[in-house]
This record gives structure tokens, C-alpha cells and sequence, in this order.
């Protein structure tokens, strides 16, 4: 050191300075990267490759690592370092050895993403070479950022599955899609709702809901606007109306609106399902109706059952079963004779069944059954129920227990008869006395009075005729003629004949059981003579009484029957023979004193009586009382008592003077026909029918049952207040139909039943009533009267209409069947001829329709039927043109006022669109698709029938078919 010179030693202190700086600077440097290094996120290592006898890497070596290599790798640094991959992780990889080897021998840096197995985990590495054969790698732990690009990639994938999914279900879905932007314009739709619409998908593309389906554009446009207001989905929203795609039906749609918006929660557009529920529609309220007939069925008092072709019993309701007392189980599947119904009944019934099943036609039994109840009377309505076929798949019985109103109707009937009856018989008796109480009426005048009177108390009176014979005179009635069926009763005076009345019916009659004449008209006969028998003796006494007392004129004029008279001043009292004889007593049989004159008198008449006459002396006034007076034997009589008083010069009441004329037997017949009255009031408010006796002409009620206010409204009392009240009522459409059915019935001089409405008093209520009528005539056969009864028939016409309603249309394509083709001609044929109208026919039918049916199904066979029929229904433009579903396949269409050209053009219409229809036909030898054959006939109504034209245009159907089909033919 010494041999340095002083120069050497500044420089050598200098250079060690600068060593010892550098070294501190090292150290410091070294103390930062370790530092650095532990803290450190990312793993570490520095590695030297091992290579094979080849000099190919094999594996390498860990020289150093950091804390992060153990937390990342599960090897912390003493565990690493020094070790081999392979050491630590035989299973190693490959790659990371090669990639590695690559780096340390090329000097090439790498950076790459590699999975360790052995490790389950992803890497991110950076390798760069330190050193020959060394190398130095970085690396973090990026598994879960694969897996979450591998779950995204996976996620994308299913999404474009999805959206693959998605576009084909959008594309084929049996329900309508579409996207709509906010103002209503197709962005989207799917090719369900073009066919929906009946407008290809590119003619929906930026147009408006209104531009493309106007007549469903106001409901539409309500939900959007919804939607566009609050921002919430409209679901379940049901739309209909009709497109395009089927003019003129009315379908229904159950839609589903969502709104479709941005980030921020704004509405850019809206998205809408569409689902067609019109099958499902019609389908319910075919449900519908099967309940309502069910509950019609189940509730009403009528037999209801439906058989079905066989005749066997598919339904019963409960009336069926309470009145026969066969159980419901017992009648299903069964036929009458199973039953073990009356092989007569069965007879009659079948056949009648049998031709509602081949016509079609409804018809009307009516028959009698025995019940647990006895036999009973019904009436059944056969009514066909078509299938979707057109034919009559089963039958429904409709079935009325008539017997209690027949029943009802028939003891009305006889007690109207006998009343009836005993009214002529009391008519007669009250003419006969009227004519016998006056003594100064003529005889002549009395007897023949008395002849014509008895004609009209009989039975017959058109063929009845009298004759009274007295003291050599004989009267008769015209026309006359004396036979074997003859009645006869003396007329006697004093026990003595000097006369007979007799009664002859000019004709036979079924003998009765009381013979040819009533028992009424055997006692009416002998109470005529026992009148006569008075009458005559009366007028005897009367005679002998005015030869023997001249002075007796004004007597004459009071004595009816008896006359009495007192005489107040001297106390004298005297009765008349005939006023003894009322008394029951013989003439002249006690002294007459004003005392044993009143205890003749029944004891609750006497006061009456003695204030009458106390009444007459004070006032000077006479009287007239009805009294009774009792006889020596108990009975009663009933007496018309006249009086009067008698005055002196100066006005002085100096005696009473009157008559008695017993009216007992007149009073008894009162009394009588009153009673009958009573009993058929009492009949009549029991029974729930109207009854009524009208006088003619006029319609004048005379009498009406209570039962009117019940059914119409009207009270009994203004009914007959108001003689127009009847046919005021009548519904207009029914009017004349029922006057001119009446007025021939009364000029044919029969009896008639009549159907028709009748509107209630408040004018909304409207009821059917059968109107049974019974015309009353006069001794000249002249009518007088009608006697009626109106039964209720609204809830059996209300059924039958139903059940009519149900039978006029075909239930598969809703057009009308052949049941409504008939009434439907049956009623404007004659129109038609009235004006010398042609009518067209068209008969359409289906090519090769069996073998569709039998390619693809009978349910793709409804479906063809009902897009055929929407396609010939279409075509129609006029309310009169009708389309009938005639047979399976086939169709007609009526064309009224109608001339043949017209007709040939709209036939070519028709097969033109239902070929454009497209519907595939690869069975057909025709054409790929479906086809119509059609023939057109055309004749004037008034030269021809419906039946002919019918065959003209089914002639000419048949020359369209063996023409090679798919085509139209004429038949003028």
C-alpha cells in the first residue's frame, strides 16, 4: 500500500467509495425488488429447463418463487423451490413444458392461456427467458373468468337455439304474433295471423291496424291505447268481428298485449298473441243449449226422451219416469218392446218414428198409456235432431199428460151442457106461467104460446116438434110430423081430460139410457101440463065467478090468481075458492077474519105483512110483498102478494082489497138454476184455463172465468165491459189468420180449435193459448153464442221452439238444413208464384269427398266442409238467397226472382273460389287441390213445383260429375 503514491491512493479511495456506494445502492435496490417480489398479486417463479438425452425439454425446475406462486399453485416457496414440475405435479401437461422449453431455449418471449389439471385451475402466463436455459414466468389464476366465458359462450349458444326455437315457433304457430309499434303498424307477424286476417304477411308490414282489418280497428285501438296510457299488459282481452279471410262470419279472438320497452322503461312497441276461440265459441254455446235443454228438460211437468236410430231410449227426464214408474236406469238403452210398452202403442208409435228419422219431418201422436196412476191421455211431439252430417242422428219426444184437462174440459163440457139444458127448461116454464098467469090472455093465444115454447127446452130441439090438443082444438109446431119417439101428458080440469100435450122427434136418436127422451124432459112436460091443468081451471072458475057476479069487473082486473078483500068499517073479510086452495085448505074451509088471514102467514113474514097493511090504511097507498105462507101440512108456499086501498067519498081508506099468486114452483126453479150457477162459478175458478160464452154477433162477453186476470191482465168485469178487448189483444201477425178461421167456422156451422198469441195487458207479455170454440144456435140453427175455453200453451210452445230453433241449421257449419229448406219454400213458393217469379237453384257437391274423408280424417273433413261452405256463403249478397246443407257433401243454394244466366255466373264464382282455396286434395283425380261440381236449373214458379226444378238442377249436377267434375252445368 505504501508504494502507492498519494495520486493512487486519492483515486483508490475514490474507487472503493464508489464500490461501497454501489454496493449500498445494490442492496438497496435488492431489499425494493424482494420487497416487490412477496408483494406481489400475480404468481412468480424463476425456472431452469431439464432437458432429455435429445436435448428436448422434459421438464424444469423451480429456482425461486413468490408467496403468490403458493397462494395461486397450493405450493408455497419452500415446498417449490428446487423441486420439478413432474415432482410436484406428475400428471403435468405437456404443453406447459413445451411452451416453457421454447421460451429458454429460443429466447422468444410467450404469453398464453393454458388449463392445470392437476391443478383445476386456468392460468394467464407470461414467460420470458432470464438467462440461457432459464427462463422466468408470470401468471394469475383466470378460472373463474373462464368459466364465466365458457357459461356465457354455452349461454349464447342456447340462446341462439333458443332464438332459432323461437323463430321457427313464431313462423309456426298455431296462434296469431305480431308486434305493433306505438302507433299501431305492423313491425312483425307471423303467418298464422296473415291467414287470420286473410292478408299475406308483406301487405301487413308498416301499415296500420285500420288500413289492414278496419272492421277490428276500434277495439284494437282501445287496448293499445290502455297499454300506451299505464304501461301494464291488457291480458286475456277477448276481440271479435270479421276479416278478410271469412267475410261475412263473425269470429273471436282471446288476445294477450304486452308492452315492449327500452332501458329507461319507455314503450317502443307492443307485443300481441292472438288465439281463435270462434270453434270453442260455438262449442260452448252448443254446450249452452244442451244445458238449457237439460234444465228445460229436467224441470218440466212434459215427458221428454230422445231415441236414437236403433229406437232405443238414450235420455229420459224425471215426468218420464214419475208417470210410467219405470226407473231411468231401466229405460236407457232399451226400445219400447223391451220395455214391455203395449204392443198396440208400439205399433202406432214406431212407425211414426221411424219416419221422423227418414224425413226429417217433425210429427204430432197423440195416445193413451197406462200408468201407475190409470190410464192417462198424451200428446207427443216428434222432433228430429240432425247430426253434422245432415241426418237425422236422434229423435226427442216431447210428451203432455193431457187427461186432467181433458178430463176438466169434458166435465166442463157436460156441466155447460146440462146447465144449458135446464136454462131452456126454465126459459120454457117461465114463458109457459107468463102466458098462464093472465086470465084475460086469449086461450088461442096461450096454447100456441105454450107449443112453440117446448121446442127449444129439448134436447134436439132441430128435430123436435109439439102438439096441444084441448076441447077439439089442436096447435102444433112447424115443421110437424108425428112419430113413434113420442111423450105425452093429460090435460085435465076437475079430474077430467079434456086435452093432451105431446112432444115427437121427427127422427131417430141413439137410445139413451133413459130412453129417447131426458128424465128433465119428461118433468118438464108434466109441469107444462100441470100449468095448462091451472090455467084452464082458473079460467073456468073465473068465467063461472063473472057470469054468477056481473058487478065483478074490477075485481077482474086484480084477480091474477086469488083476490081477497077486508072490509075495515064493517069487519068483513072474504077470500076467493082459489085463495083457499093456495092456503092448502078447501074453499070457504074457515071464516076469513084479519087474524086467521095472518096466521096463514109464516110467523117470520107476519110483522112485514101487518105493517103493509097498517102502512096502506094510513097512506092510502097499495103494496106489493113476496111472502110465504104455510099450509096444513107443513109446506111452504111462496106467494106475490098485491094490494090496494079503498076509499070513501071523502078519502077515507075504508077497506083493503088485493091478490095472491103463488110462484112457488118459479121460485124453486130460481132457486135451483141459482145453485147450478153457484156450482159452475165454482167449477169454473177452479179450473186455471179461460172460460167464456160470447154472445153473437159482436163478441160480446156474457161470461169469462176469473182465470183471465191470471193469464191476461184483465179483470173478468172489463172483458166484458169492452167488446173489442179480444180481438184488440190478438198479435197482429196472428189477427186475421184466427178471424177468418173463426168466420168460416161459423159459416160451415162447426166447431173449431184454434192457436194463436195474445198480448197481456201491461204489453210486453206475450202468451200462446189454444183456443177450443163451441158455437150455441138458435131454434133457426142461426149462431148465437160461442162457448170456449183458452188453455195456456206458452211453456209447450216456448219448448218447441227451442227445440225448432235446434233442428233448422246444420250444427257443423251453421247453415241452414233441409228441415228449414222446406218451410222456407213452403212459404215464399207461393210469393213467387203470386208474382210470376223464375226461381234458380244451384245443387253443389264436393269432388271425391269420400276419399278426402278417407285420406285425412273425418276431422280434417269438418274442417274442409265448413272453409267450403264460408267460401259459397260469401258469394251470397242478397237476404233471400239461401245456402242449405242438403246431404253430406252437398249443397243448395235457392236464388229467388232469379233468372238462369245470373245464376250460371254465380255457380262459376262459387267453383272458382273454393278451387282458390287451395285446400289439398292428393287423392283427387281432379286436381291437387279441392273442387266443386255444380248444376243450375231455373224455372218460373207459377208453371212449375220445386220438386221438378229440385230435378232439373240435380240432372244437371249429375251431367257436371260425368263430365269430368270441377265444373258447371244448366238445365233450362
Amino acid at each position: 500500500m505504501s508504494d502507492l503514491t498519494a495520486d493512487e491512493m486519492k483515486a483508490l479511495k475514490r474507487e472503493v467509495e464508489a464500490l461501497r456506494a454501489e454496493r449500498d445502492a445494490c442492496r438497496k435496490s435488492s431489499e425494493r425488488y424482494r420487497a416487490l417480489f412477496e408483494s406481489m398479486i400475480e404468481g412468480f417463479g424463476l425456472a431452469e429447463i431439464i432437458l432429455d438425452e435429445q436435448g428436448r425439454p422434459y421438464d424444469y425446475r423451480l429456482l425461486e418463487v413468490n408467496e403468490a406462486f403458493g397462494r395461486l399453485t397450493g405450493f408455497p416457496p419452500h415446498v417449490a423451490e428446487g423441486k420439478t414440475a413432474r415432482e410436484l405435479v406428475p400428471g403435468v401437461e405437456p404443453l406447459w413444458i413445451e411452451a416453457y422449453g421454447r421460451v429458454a431455449l429460443t429466447g422468444e418471449p410467450a404469453r398464453f392461456e393454458a388449463y392445470a389439471e392437476g391443478l383445476g385451475k386456468w392460468f394467464e402466463v407470461f414467460a420470458y427467458r432470464t438467462a440461457p436455459g432459464q427462463f422466468a414466468h408470470l401468471f394469475t389464476n383466470i378460472t373463474e373468468r373462464k368459466l364465466a366465458e365458457q357459461t356465457l359462450r354455452e349461454s349464447e349458444a342456447r340462446y341462439r337455439q333458443q332464438a332459432i326455437e323461437l323463430e321457427t315457433i313464431y313462423g309456426q304457430a298455431p296462434v296469431g304474433l305480431c308486434v305493433f309499434d306505438t302507433g299501431l303498424r305492423f313491425q312483425r307477424v307471423n303467418q298464422r295471423l296473415a291467414e287470420i286476417n286473410g292478408v299475406p304477411i308483406e301487405s301487413h308490414l308498416g301499415r296500420t291496424v285500420r288500413e289492414v282489418v278496419p272492421a277490428l280497428a276500434e277495439q284494437v285501438e282501445q287496448v293499445a291505447g290502455k297499454i300506451l296510457e299505464t304501461g301494464e299488459p291488457v291480458l286475456n282481452v277477448e276481440i271479435s268481428g270479421e276479416t278478410a279471410a271469412h267475410p261475412g262470419v263473425e269470429r273471436f279472438w282471446i288476445e294477450n298485449w304486452l308492452p315492449l320497452k327500452d332501458e329507461a322503461g319507455n314503450i317502443w312497441g307492443i307485443n300481441v298473441l292472438a288465439e281463435e276461440i270462434t270453434e270453442r265459441k260455438r262449442l260452448e254455446e252448443s254446450r249452452r243449449r244442451e244445458t238449457e235443454f237439460r234444465t228445460l228438460a229436467e224441470h218440466t211437468p212434459d215427458n221428454v226422451v230422445r231415441l236414437d236410430r236403433s229406437l232405443r231410449y238414450l235420455y229420459v227426464n224425471p215426468a218420464t219416469v214419475a208417470s210410467t214408474g219405470i226407473p231411468r236406469e231401466t229405460f236407457l238403452g232399451k226400445t219400447d218392446r223391451e220395455l214391455g210398452i203395449p204392443e198396440a202403442l208400439v205399433a202406432d208409435w214406431q212407425p211414426r218414428t221411424r219416419r221422423v228419422f227418414d224425413t226429417g219431418q217433425e210429427e204430432k201422436v197423440e195416445f193413451t198409456f197406462l200408468t201407475p196412476q190409470g190410464e192417462r191421455y198424451f200428446e207427443s211431439h216428434l222432433v228430429p235432431e240432425f247430426g253434422r252430417d245432415g241426418r237425422v242422428e236422434t229423435v226427442l219426444a216431447v210428451t203432455r199428460d193431457l187427461t186432467e184437462r181433458k178430463r176438466a174440459a169434458e166435465a166442463l163440457e157436460r156441466t155447460a151442457h146440462k146447465l144449458g139444458e135446464r136454462n131452456k127448461e126454465l126459459r120454457c116454464l117461465y114463458s109457459v106461467a107468463s102466458l098462464t098467469h093472465r086470465r084475460d090472455r086469449p086461450l088461442d093465444e096461450i096454447l100456441r104460446g105454450t107449443v112453440n115454447a117446448l121446442v127449444p127446452a129439448y134436447q134436439y130441439p132441430e128435430i123436435t116438434c109439439a102438439r096441444i090438443t084441448v076441447e077439439g082444438a089442436s096447435y102444433h109446431t112447424e115443421p110437424f110430423a108425428q112419430t113413434v119417439w113420442r111423450q105425452a101428458e093429460v090435460i085435465g080440469v076437475d079430474g077430467q081430460s079434456v086435452g093432451e100435450l105431446e112432444v115427437f122427434y121427427r127422427e131417430e136418436r141413439p137410445p139413451a139410457q133413459e130412453g129417447p127422451f131426458l128424465t128433465e124432459e119428461r118433468a118438464i112436460l108434466r109441469a107444462v101440463a100441470d100449468l095448462l091443468d091451472r090455467a084452464l081451471l082458473e079460467r073456468r072458475e073465473w068465467a063461472a065467478r063473472l057470469q054468477a057476479e056481473s058487478g065483478f069487473k074490477e075485481a077482474q082486473r086484480l084477480a091474477h090468481v086469488g083476490s081477497w078483500e077486508w072490509d075495515r068499517l064493517n069487519d068483513r073479510s072474504h077470500w076467493s075458492d082459489e085463495m083457499f086452495r093456495i092456503a092448502g085448505h078447501a074453499p070457504q074451509a074457515f071464516p076469513v077474519t084479519p087474524q086467521s088471514a095472518l096466521e096463514v102467514v109464516h110467523p117470520g113474514d107476519r110483522e112485514r105483512v101487518r105493517a103493509l097493511a097498517q102502512r096502506a090504511i094510513e097512506t092510502g097507498e097499495g103494496f106489493v110483498d113476496e111472502l110465504r105462507i104455510v099450509q096444513p101440512d107443513g109446506g111452504v108456499r111462496v106467494i106475490v102478494s098485491r094490494g090496494e086501498a079503498v076509499k070513501s067519498s071523502g078519502g077515507e081508506v075504508v077497506a083493503l082489497r088485493g091478490t095472491w099468486l103463488d110462484v112457488s114452483e118459479r121460485k124453486q126453479s130460481e132457486e135451483a138454476l141459482r145453485a147450478s150457477e153457484a156450482r159452475f162459478r165454482e167449477v169454473v175458478e177452479l179450473v186455471p184455463d179461460i172460460l167464456y160464452r160470447v154472445a153473437l154477433p159482436g163478441y160480446h162477453a156474457q161470461f169469462i172465468s176469473p182465470a183471465v186476470k191470471n193469464l191476461l191482465g184483465f179483470k173478468p168485469e172489463q172483458w166484458q165491459q169492452d167488446p173489442t178487448i179480444w180481438v184488440r189483444q190478438l198479435h197482429e201477425d196472428d189477427r186475421d189468420r184466427v178471424l177468418s178461421g173463426l168466420q168460416a167456422a161459423l159459416r160451415d156451422a162447426r166447431h173449431c180449435t184454434q192457436q194463436y198469441r195474445m198480448w197481456h195487458s201491461n204489453g210486453r207479455t206475450l202468451r200462446w193459448f189454444e183456443d177450443r170454440k163451441r158455437i150455441e144456435r138458435d131454434t133457426d140453427g142461426k149462431p148465437v153464442a160461442l162457448f170456449g175455453v183458452m188453455n195456456d200453451v206458452t211453456s209447450l210452445k216456448q219448448a218447441q221452439q227451442a227445440l225448432e230453433r235446434e233442428t233448422l241449421h246444420d250444427p257443423l257449419t251453421g247453415v241452414a238444413n233441409r228441415r228449414y229448406l222446406k218451410q222456407f219454400i213452403e212459404r215464399e213458393w207461393r210469393r213467387e208464384t203470386r208474382h210470376g217469379h223464375t226461381v234458380s237453384i244451384i245443387m253443389v257437391d264436393i269432388d271425391h269427398f269420400k276419399a278426402y274423408n278417407d285420406h285425412y280424417g273425418h276431422q280434417r273433413g269438418d274442417d274442409c266442409l265448413k272453409k267450403v261452405t264460408r267460401a259459397l256463403r260469401a258469394n251470397l249478397r242478397r237476404p233471400t238467397d239461401l245456402l242449405v246443407r242438403y246431404g253430406g257433401e252437398e249443397f243448395v243454394v235457392v236464388l229467388l226472382e232469379t233468372e238462369l244466366e245470373p245464376a250460371l255466373q254465380l255457380a262459376e264464382t262459387m267453383r272458382k273460389v273454393v278451387e282458390e282455396l287451395r285446400l289439398p286434395h292428393v287423392t283427387s283425380p281432379v286436381s291437387e287441390s279441392v273442387t266443386i261440381s255444380a248444376g243450375v236449373a231455373a224455372k218460373p214458379a207459377r208453371n212449375s213445383t220445386f220438386r221438378a226444378l229440385l230435378a232439373a238442377a240435380d240432372e244437371a249436377l249429375y251431367r257436371a260429375k260425368d263430365g269430368g267434375r270441377n265444373r258447371v252445368e244448366a238445365n233450362a
